[in-house]
Protein backbone atom coordinates (compact mmCIF):
# COMPACT_ATOMS: atom_id res chain seq x y z
CA UNK A 1 0.00 0.00 0.00
CA UNK A 2 2.86 2.49 0.92
CA UNK A 3 4.54 1.36 -2.40
CA UNK A 4 0.96 2.61 -4.52
CA UNK A 5 0.80 5.58 -2.60
CA UNK A 6 4.42 6.46 -3.73
CA UNK A 7 3.91 5.94 -7.40
CA UNK A 8 0.57 7.92 -7.27
CA UNK A 9 2.08 10.67 -5.41
CA UNK A 10 4.49 10.98 -8.48
CA UNK A 11 2.42 10.22 -10.98
CA UNK A 12 0.46 13.37 -9.48
CA UNK A 13 3.69 14.98 -9.93
CA UNK A 14 4.38 14.51 -13.25
CA UNK A 15 1.01 15.60 -14.51
CA UNK A 16 0.86 18.57 -12.33
CA UNK A 17 4.10 19.59 -14.52
CA UNK A 18 1.97 18.79 -17.83
CA UNK A 19 -0.90 20.60 -16.71
CA UNK A 20 -2.98 17.43 -16.64
CA UNK A 21 -3.86 17.08 -12.77
CA UNK A 22 -6.61 14.43 -12.02
CA UNK A 23 -8.05 15.28 -8.99
CA UNK A 24 -10.46 12.75 -6.92
CA UNK A 25 -14.04 13.02 -8.03
CA UNK A 26 -15.43 12.36 -4.63
CA UNK A 27 -12.92 15.34 -2.94
CA UNK A 28 -14.00 18.39 -1.39
CA UNK A 29 -11.98 21.13 -0.26
CA UNK A 30 -12.37 24.89 1.20
CA UNK A 31 -9.12 27.00 1.33
CA UNK A 32 -8.75 28.82 4.66
CA UNK A 33 -9.95 32.72 4.55
CA UNK A 34 -10.38 35.88 6.44
CA UNK A 35 -13.27 35.78 9.10
CA UNK A 36 -15.34 39.42 10.17
CA UNK A 37 -18.00 37.98 12.41
CA UNK A 38 -20.18 40.22 14.57
CA UNK A 39 -21.37 38.63 17.93
CA UNK A 40 -23.96 40.84 19.86
CA UNK A 41 -26.28 39.75 23.42
CA UNK A 42 -28.03 41.07 26.15
CA UNK A 43 -26.98 40.03 29.79
CA UNK A 44 -28.16 41.89 32.98
CA UNK A 45 -25.61 42.19 36.24
CA UNK A 46 -28.06 40.84 38.45
CA UNK A 47 -29.72 38.06 36.57
CA UNK A 48 -28.01 34.47 35.59
CA UNK A 49 -27.31 34.11 31.76
CA UNK A 50 -26.01 31.21 29.25
CA UNK A 51 -22.43 31.48 27.48
CA UNK A 52 -21.89 34.24 24.75
CA UNK A 53 -20.95 32.23 21.91
CA UNK A 54 -17.98 33.69 19.54
CA UNK A 55 -17.17 31.01 17.27
CA UNK A 56 -19.48 28.02 16.78
CA UNK A 57 -17.15 25.12 14.61
CA UNK A 58 -15.69 27.58 12.54
CA UNK A 59 -13.65 25.82 9.88
CA UNK A 60 -9.93 26.22 9.03
CA UNK A 61 -9.98 24.96 5.81
CA UNK A 62 -10.14 21.30 4.36
CA UNK A 63 -9.17 19.18 1.07
CA UNK A 64 -10.71 16.04 1.60
CA UNK A 65 -8.23 14.58 -0.95
CA UNK A 66 -5.00 15.80 1.31
CA UNK A 67 -5.17 15.98 4.64
CA UNK A 68 -1.67 17.47 5.35
CA UNK A 69 -2.94 20.27 3.62
CA UNK A 70 -5.30 22.41 6.01
CA UNK A 71 -6.27 19.65 7.91
CA UNK A 72 -3.72 20.33 10.75
CA UNK A 73 -4.04 24.40 10.54
CA UNK A 74 -4.47 25.73 14.05
CA UNK A 75 -5.13 29.19 15.18
CA UNK A 76 -3.03 31.72 17.60
CA UNK A 77 -3.10 35.35 19.12
CA UNK A 78 -1.28 38.21 17.76
CA UNK A 79 -0.34 38.81 21.11
CA UNK A 80 0.80 37.03 24.23
CA UNK A 81 0.04 39.61 26.59
CA UNK A 82 -2.00 42.59 25.17
CA UNK A 83 -5.32 41.61 25.67
CA UNK A 84 -6.62 44.34 23.05
CA UNK A 85 -7.45 41.91 20.60
CA UNK A 86 -6.86 39.17 22.84
CA UNK A 87 -3.27 37.22 24.71
CA UNK A 88 -2.97 34.13 24.35
CA UNK A 89 0.03 32.05 22.86
CA UNK A 90 1.44 33.31 19.48
CA UNK A 91 2.26 30.02 18.09
CA UNK A 92 1.40 26.48 18.21
CA UNK A 93 2.62 23.72 20.75
CA UNK A 94 3.46 20.82 18.24
CA UNK A 95 3.76 17.80 20.27
CA UNK A 96 2.23 16.35 23.94
CA UNK A 97 -1.42 16.62 25.14
CA UNK A 98 -3.80 18.56 24.46
CA UNK A 99 -4.06 21.72 26.21
CA UNK A 100 -7.01 24.04 26.73
CA UNK A 101 -6.69 27.81 26.02
CA UNK A 102 -7.89 30.74 27.70
CA UNK A 103 -7.78 33.81 26.12
CA UNK A 104 -7.99 37.56 27.98
CA UNK A 105 -9.77 39.92 25.87
CA UNK A 106 -10.31 43.63 26.65
CA UNK A 107 -13.49 45.08 26.58
CA UNK A 108 -14.37 49.19 26.78
CA UNK A 109 -17.73 50.61 27.67
CA UNK A 110 -18.79 52.74 24.49
CA UNK A 111 -19.45 56.05 26.90
CA UNK A 112 -17.38 55.79 30.05
CA UNK A 113 -14.40 54.19 28.64
CA UNK A 114 -14.01 51.79 31.19
CA UNK A 115 -12.23 48.52 30.51
CA UNK A 116 -12.19 45.44 32.07
CA UNK A 117 -10.30 42.25 30.77
CA UNK A 118 -12.74 38.93 30.52
CA UNK A 119 -11.21 35.69 29.70
CA UNK A 120 -12.45 33.61 26.73
CA UNK A 121 -12.36 29.62 26.50
CA UNK A 122 -12.08 28.26 23.22
CA UNK A 123 -10.97 24.66 21.51
CA UNK A 124 -10.46 23.07 18.12
CA UNK A 125 -11.56 19.68 17.26
CA UNK A 126 -11.81 17.18 14.66
CA UNK A 127 -14.57 17.86 11.61
CA UNK A 128 -13.75 14.28 10.29
CA UNK A 129 -10.92 11.46 10.03
CA UNK A 130 -10.16 8.87 7.64
CA UNK A 131 -10.80 5.12 9.11
CA UNK A 132 -8.58 2.65 8.60
CA UNK A 133 -10.24 1.53 5.32
CA UNK A 134 -9.62 4.98 3.87
CA UNK A 135 -13.02 6.48 4.48
CA UNK A 136 -13.68 9.66 5.56
CA UNK A 137 -16.05 9.33 8.54
CA UNK A 138 -17.88 13.06 10.57
CA UNK A 139 -16.57 13.21 14.17
CA UNK A 140 -19.00 13.31 17.02
CA UNK A 141 -18.74 17.11 18.05
CA UNK A 142 -21.01 17.75 21.16
CA UNK A 143 -22.80 21.03 21.90
CA UNK A 144 -21.42 23.43 24.29
CA UNK A 145 -17.82 22.97 23.59
CA UNK A 146 -15.56 24.72 26.06
CA UNK A 147 -12.18 25.35 25.47
CA UNK A 148 -8.61 25.83 21.90
CA UNK A 149 -7.02 23.10 21.92
CA UNK A 150 -4.14 25.35 20.32
CA UNK A 151 -1.78 23.07 17.65
CA UNK A 152 -3.41 19.66 17.58
CA UNK A 153 -4.32 17.47 15.02
CA UNK A 154 -5.44 13.74 14.87
CA UNK A 155 -2.52 11.03 13.37
CA UNK A 156 -3.02 7.70 14.97
CA UNK A 157 -1.72 4.32 13.49
CA UNK A 158 -4.14 1.29 12.73
CA UNK A 159 -2.45 -1.56 11.23
CA UNK A 160 0.23 0.34 9.86
CA UNK A 161 -1.70 3.00 8.29
CA UNK A 162 -2.19 6.64 8.83
CA UNK A 163 -5.61 8.27 9.29
CA UNK A 164 -5.72 11.71 10.11
CA UNK A 165 -8.02 14.94 9.84
CA UNK A 166 -8.66 17.29 7.26
CA UNK A 167 -10.17 20.23 8.50
CA UNK A 168 -9.69 21.74 12.44
CA UNK A 169 -12.73 23.95 13.64
CA UNK A 170 -13.06 26.58 16.32
CA UNK A 171 -15.16 26.74 19.14
CA UNK A 172 -15.01 29.88 20.92
CA UNK A 173 -17.38 31.56 23.89
CA UNK A 174 -17.55 33.65 26.75
CA UNK A 175 -18.31 31.61 29.60
CA UNK A 176 -21.50 32.88 31.76
CA UNK A 177 -19.03 33.19 34.77
CA UNK A 178 -16.80 36.03 33.41
CA UNK A 179 -19.97 38.65 33.27
CA UNK A 180 -20.09 39.14 37.11
CA UNK A 181 -16.24 41.44 36.08
CA UNK A 182 -18.37 43.94 34.35
CA UNK A 183 -18.41 46.74 36.71
CA UNK A 184 -21.64 48.63 35.68
CA UNK A 185 -24.24 48.38 32.67
CA UNK A 186 -23.78 49.88 29.43
CA UNK A 187 -22.40 49.30 25.63
CA UNK A 188 -19.15 46.78 26.26
CA UNK A 189 -17.54 46.27 23.00
CA UNK A 190 -14.10 44.05 22.51
CA UNK A 191 -12.25 43.04 19.23
CA UNK A 192 -10.70 39.84 18.81
CA UNK A 193 -8.58 38.68 16.40
CA UNK A 194 -6.72 35.58 15.75
CA UNK A 195 -4.48 34.47 13.85
CA UNK A 196 -4.68 30.74 11.41
CA UNK A 197 -1.85 29.39 11.16
CA UNK A 198 -0.90 26.92 8.79
CA UNK A 199 1.38 23.54 10.83
CA UNK A 200 4.46 23.37 9.42
CA UNK A 201 6.58 21.42 11.49
CA UNK A 202 8.70 24.20 12.82
CA UNK A 203 8.20 26.88 15.51
CA UNK A 204 7.45 29.79 12.84
CA UNK A 205 4.04 28.41 11.42
CA UNK A 206 2.68 30.88 8.82
CA UNK A 207 -0.58 32.91 9.62
CA UNK A 208 -2.59 32.40 6.23
CA UNK A 209 -5.76 34.21 7.58
CA UNK A 210 -7.54 35.96 10.49
CA UNK A 211 -10.47 35.06 12.48
CA UNK A 212 -11.94 38.59 13.58
CA UNK A 213 -15.22 39.08 15.79
CA UNK A 214 -16.19 42.99 17.03
CA UNK A 215 -18.06 41.60 20.02
CA UNK A 216 -20.92 44.25 21.94
CA UNK A 217 -22.56 43.00 25.23
CA UNK A 218 -25.64 44.97 25.48
CA UNK A 219 -25.36 44.90 29.78
CA UNK A 220 -28.39 46.27 31.72
CA UNK A 221 -28.00 47.22 35.47
CA UNK A 222 -31.57 46.72 36.55
CA UNK A 223 -31.06 46.86 40.23
CA UNK A 224 -29.27 49.93 40.37
CA UNK A 225 -31.80 51.89 38.36
CA UNK A 226 -32.48 55.00 40.44
CA UNK A 227 -33.51 58.74 40.75
CA UNK A 228 -30.03 60.29 41.96
CA UNK A 229 -30.18 63.43 43.87
CA UNK A 230 -26.52 64.95 43.66
CA UNK A 231 -27.77 67.74 46.63
CA UNK A 232 -29.37 64.98 49.08
CA UNK A 233 -27.90 61.80 50.56
CA UNK A 234 -31.08 60.92 51.13
CA UNK A 235 -32.93 59.13 48.97
CA UNK A 236 -36.07 60.75 50.80
CA UNK A 237 -34.86 64.32 51.27
CA UNK A 238 -36.62 67.54 52.57
CA UNK A 239 -37.05 70.43 49.35
CA UNK A 240 -39.00 73.88 50.44
CA UNK A 241 -40.70 75.68 48.08
CA UNK A 242 -38.86 78.54 48.81
CA UNK A 243 -41.79 81.21 48.97
CA UNK A 244 -41.15 84.43 49.11
CA UNK A 245 -43.36 87.60 49.47
CA UNK A 246 -44.45 89.90 46.66
CA UNK A 247 -47.16 92.65 46.63
CA UNK A 248 -45.50 94.67 49.49
CA UNK A 249 -45.65 91.75 51.31
CA UNK A 250 -49.23 91.33 50.98
CA UNK A 251 -48.83 87.70 48.48
CA UNK A 252 -46.25 84.87 48.31
CA UNK A 253 -45.11 82.82 45.40
CA UNK A 254 -41.78 80.49 45.14
CA UNK A 255 -39.85 78.59 42.84
CA UNK A 256 -36.93 75.76 43.40
CA UNK A 257 -35.10 73.75 41.76
CA UNK A 258 -34.04 70.21 42.46
CA UNK A 259 -30.72 68.88 40.64
CA UNK A 260 -32.15 65.26 39.64
CA UNK A 261 -29.85 62.54 37.53
CA UNK A 262 -31.83 59.91 36.06
CA UNK A 263 -29.38 56.56 36.14
CA UNK A 264 -30.86 53.65 33.58
CA UNK A 265 -28.50 50.96 34.51
CA UNK A 266 -26.95 51.37 31.01
CA UNK A 267 -25.01 54.11 31.38
CA UNK A 268 -28.04 56.52 29.89
CA UNK A 269 -28.23 54.00 26.55
CA UNK A 270 -32.08 53.93 26.96
CA UNK A 271 -34.26 55.51 23.95
CA UNK A 272 -36.46 56.88 26.01
CA UNK A 273 -37.58 57.56 30.03
CA UNK A 274 -41.12 57.49 31.23
CA UNK A 275 -41.29 59.41 34.13
CA UNK A 276 -44.16 60.78 36.71
CA UNK A 277 -44.88 61.97 39.64
CA UNK A 278 -47.75 61.80 42.71
CA UNK A 279 -48.39 63.25 45.73
CA UNK A 280 -50.78 60.72 46.80
CA UNK A 281 -53.94 62.94 47.90
CA UNK A 282 -56.88 63.12 46.48
CA UNK A 283 -58.89 66.41 46.46
CA UNK A 284 -61.53 68.44 45.20
CA UNK A 285 -61.67 71.56 43.29
CA UNK A 286 -57.75 70.90 42.45
CA UNK A 287 -56.75 72.75 39.47
CA UNK A 288 -55.79 69.52 36.95
CA UNK A 289 -52.19 68.05 37.24
CA UNK A 290 -51.69 70.37 40.26
CA UNK A 291 -49.54 69.38 43.40
CA UNK A 292 -50.55 70.32 46.90
CA UNK A 293 -48.95 71.18 50.58
CA UNK A 294 -50.82 70.78 53.77
CA UNK A 295 -50.95 72.04 57.04
CA UNK A 296 -49.47 69.78 59.37
CA UNK A 297 -52.87 70.43 61.79
CA UNK A 298 -54.87 70.29 59.23
CA UNK A 299 -54.83 67.31 56.35
CA UNK A 300 -58.11 67.88 55.21
CA UNK A 301 -57.15 69.75 52.00
CA UNK A 302 -59.16 72.70 52.16
CA UNK A 303 -58.32 75.80 50.64
CA UNK A 304 -57.17 77.64 53.47
CA UNK A 305 -55.29 74.70 55.08
CA UNK A 306 -53.68 73.71 51.64
CA UNK A 307 -51.18 75.64 49.19
CA UNK A 308 -51.01 74.81 45.51
CA UNK A 309 -47.70 74.12 43.26
CA UNK A 310 -46.65 72.78 39.83
CA UNK A 311 -43.50 70.44 38.60
CA UNK A 312 -41.81 70.47 35.88
CA UNK A 313 -38.60 68.77 34.15
CA UNK A 314 -35.26 70.58 32.38
CA UNK A 315 -34.96 67.67 30.18
CA UNK A 316 -32.56 68.72 26.55
CA UNK A 317 -32.60 72.29 27.21
CA UNK A 318 -36.19 72.18 27.15
CA UNK A 319 -39.19 72.58 30.10
CA UNK A 320 -41.66 69.72 30.42
CA UNK A 321 -44.72 70.15 32.69
CA UNK A 322 -44.79 66.62 35.00
CA UNK A 323 -48.86 67.04 35.80
CA UNK A 324 -49.58 65.37 38.57
CA UNK A 325 -50.08 61.36 38.62
CA UNK A 326 -49.24 61.39 34.65
CA UNK A 327 -46.56 60.20 32.61
CA UNK A 328 -44.01 61.73 30.83
CA UNK A 329 -41.77 60.42 27.80
CA UNK A 330 -38.74 61.67 27.51
CA UNK A 331 -37.38 60.67 23.94
CA UNK A 332 -33.78 60.07 22.75
CA UNK A 333 -32.55 59.77 26.19
CA UNK A 334 -28.98 57.84 24.32
CA UNK A 335 -28.16 61.17 22.03
CA UNK A 336 -28.50 63.68 24.74
CA UNK A 337 -25.80 65.09 27.21
CA UNK A 338 -24.84 62.69 29.99
CA UNK A 339 -23.40 63.47 33.36
CA UNK A 340 -20.59 61.06 34.81
CA UNK A 341 -21.64 60.39 38.38
CA UNK A 342 -20.36 58.03 41.30
CA UNK A 343 -23.14 55.81 43.07
CA UNK A 344 -23.00 53.32 45.88
CA UNK A 345 -22.12 50.08 45.08
CA UNK A 346 -20.63 50.18 41.58
CA UNK A 347 -17.20 50.21 41.34
CA UNK A 348 -16.63 52.58 38.53
CA UNK A 349 -18.51 55.69 37.10
CA UNK A 350 -21.15 55.63 35.29
CA UNK A 351 -23.47 58.21 33.40
CA UNK A 352 -27.16 58.93 34.25
CA UNK A 353 -29.23 61.84 32.43
CA UNK A 354 -29.36 65.37 34.35
CA UNK A 355 -33.24 66.15 34.76
CA UNK A 356 -33.54 68.95 36.83
CA UNK A 357 -37.23 69.18 38.94
CA UNK A 358 -38.49 72.64 39.15
CA UNK A 359 -41.18 73.49 41.93
CA UNK A 360 -43.31 76.58 41.39
CA UNK A 361 -45.74 78.19 43.33
CA UNK A 362 -48.21 80.53 41.78
CA UNK A 363 -48.94 83.65 43.36
CA UNK A 364 -51.98 83.42 46.48
CA UNK A 365 -52.65 85.74 49.44
CA UNK A 366 -51.33 85.12 52.74
CA UNK A 367 -54.53 86.04 54.79
CA UNK A 368 -56.02 83.04 52.25
CA UNK A 369 -53.91 80.34 54.36
CA UNK A 370 -54.10 79.37 58.18
CA UNK A 371 -50.26 79.97 59.67
CA UNK A 372 -48.41 77.01 60.56
CA UNK A 373 -45.87 74.31 58.89
CA UNK A 374 -47.03 72.73 55.57
CA UNK A 375 -46.10 69.43 53.93
CA UNK A 376 -46.64 66.27 51.94
CA UNK A 377 -45.29 63.15 50.05
CA UNK A 378 -43.56 63.74 46.25
CA UNK A 379 -42.87 60.42 44.43
CA UNK A 380 -40.72 60.78 41.13
CA UNK A 381 -40.65 57.53 39.28
CA UNK A 382 -38.84 56.61 36.39
CA UNK A 383 -39.18 53.49 33.84
CA UNK A 384 -36.04 53.45 31.59
CA UNK A 385 -36.28 51.83 27.99
CA UNK A 386 -33.72 49.51 29.08
CA UNK A 387 -35.58 47.55 32.11
CA UNK A 388 -37.29 45.79 29.35
CA UNK A 389 -33.84 45.15 27.40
Amino acid sequence: MMQIDRIRGWAVAVAALLGMVALDATAARQPPSDRNDTVQATLDRGTPSGDVVVFDGASGGYDTDDYMKWGVNTWTCQSATDAATGACPTQPTQFGSDVSTTIKLSFKEEKTGATVVLNLYAESANARHRDCNGNIVPAVIGAGRAAIHIARFVNWSCDSKTVSSDERLLFLNIPAGEFKKLPSGGIWEADLKLNLRKWTFILASPAIAVFRAAITLNTTDKNNIQVYLPQFASAAPTVDLKLRRVANGRRMTGTANVDMCLYDGYNSQSTWFDVSASDGLAINRRDKGQYSVLLNSDKSGIGASRVDYGVSLMYAGKKIALPNSETVRLQGVNNSAGRSVSLPGISVPVVCTPTPVILETPEFEMASKNPGKYSSKLTITFTPSSASL
